[in-house]
């Protein structure tokens, strides 16, 4: 079991962020592929990365995979992203994208500690 400290966050609304992150790896990895979630703390942060090895997102679409309706993705509206990255920010966090076409992808969502005061998230 992780040792994590508490970040300030509404669970229902974190379980829609990882649903959303880990459905996009399984859908961009290969069939049989295993995808890594790993967490850790880093400068005074919760630090969750959702890792696949499937094709990677392309470089043209890389400025527009948070984007409204943007999808690469055949059965998908496009507003998985986009929703996560909202209820992220609202929590004063950030998703930061680490990609490499050909070789996966892998999205984090960073949270601020619980006990870190107000100014300082």
């Amino acid at each position: 079991p992780l040792d994590l400290p508490t970040v300030r966050a509404d669970p229902e609304q974190m379980r829609k962020v990882f649903l959303n992150l880990i459905t996009n790896a399984i859908q961009a990895a290969p069939r049989g592929s295993q995808i890594e979630i790993t967490a850790a703390v880093k400068d005074q942060r919760v630090v969750v990365t959702v890792r696949d090895n499937g094709p990677g997102i392309p470089s043209k679409a890389v400025n527009e995979i948070f984007e409204p309706f943007f999808t690469t993705h055949e059965r998908s509206l496009g507003l998985g992203l986009p929703m996560a990255l909202r209820i992220v920010q609202e929590h004063g966090g950030t998703i930061t994208l680490d990609r490499t076409h050909g070789e996966g992808a892998s999205i984090s969502v960073v949270l601020p500690l619980a006990s870190l005061p107000p100014e300082q998230r």
